[in-house]
């Protein structure tokens, strides 16, 4: 059981599906720009990973105003105070949020992603998966699809000034619901897995199936020069 696709029992971090039926909207749109003082912010623990995002954030902080909270950056949120953090003060304060994952395998997208789509904040992604294949189009921002984040900061900085630019990050939202997935759901598809396939189960190779130089890549191989790490 992991959160890769082909395991036997797929424990997802995260779901996005269709909607049964398409939100009807009013000829108003809501405008998600309205209010928002702040571009960016990231909540962060771990200060030093596999994927060296912490080198990613460095770099882009030349070039745009990223607000840190942890990790010795210059902001702060109490993780007891963590619905505060999310719905009041992210939510309503800034444009995008790092949604950085800090190891660079395949397929390996975690809840600080589908917590984020739950919100009125434009998740930018850095990790080894396509995202495309998990996520509504246009409900994120890649930062490989940038050479630099310099690059990456120009075109932020460009769609913090255009509002409805900004706000067709959003239009996914109509069609599409993301929400993070209870760990609960996912023991019991296991235990009904196990029940269902106890005279047929086989061991797999576990440790080829896991191996890290089969499934992840390295820093180096994955920034290809836009930084240095």
């Amino acid at each position: 059981m992991t959160y890769k696709r082909d395991s036997d029992v797929t424990f997802l971090y995260g779901e996005c599906r269709p909607k049964t039926t398409k939100l009807v909207t009013s000829h108003v749109k809501y405008n998600y720009a309205d209010g928002k003082k702040h571009l960016i912010a990231w909540f962060v623990s771990n200060c030093n990973t596999q994927s060296t995002r912490e080198v990613y954030v460095t770099e882009l902080a030349k070039y745009i105003d990223v607000h840190k909270f942890g990790c010795g950056g210059s902001h702060s949120c109490p993780r007891t105070k963590h619905t505060y953090c999310d719905t009041v003060l992210l939510n309503s304060t800034y444009k995008f949020y790092l949604s950085f994952e800090n190891s660079l395998c395949t397929e390996y997208i975690t809840e600080k992603l589908y917590r984020i789509l739950n919100l009125n904040v434009v998740p930018i992604v850095l990790g080894y998966s396509n995202y495309s294949a998990f996520l509504p189009p246009h409900s994120f921002i890649d930062v490989r699809d940038f050479d630099s984040p310099k690059q990456l900061a120009a075109y932020l900085e460009m769609l913090s000034k255009k509002d409805i630019e900004y706000n067709r990050y959003f239009s996914w939202k109509e069609t599409h619901t993301c929400e993070p997935l209870p760990a609960l759901n996912t023991a019991c598809k296991l235990c009904r897995y196990v029940q269902r396939e106890r005279h047929r189960i086989q061991v797999a190779d576990v440790v080829k199936f896991w191996d890290r130089n089969t499934n992840c890549v390295n820093a180096k191989q994955f920034y290809h020069g836009a930084i240095s790490v």
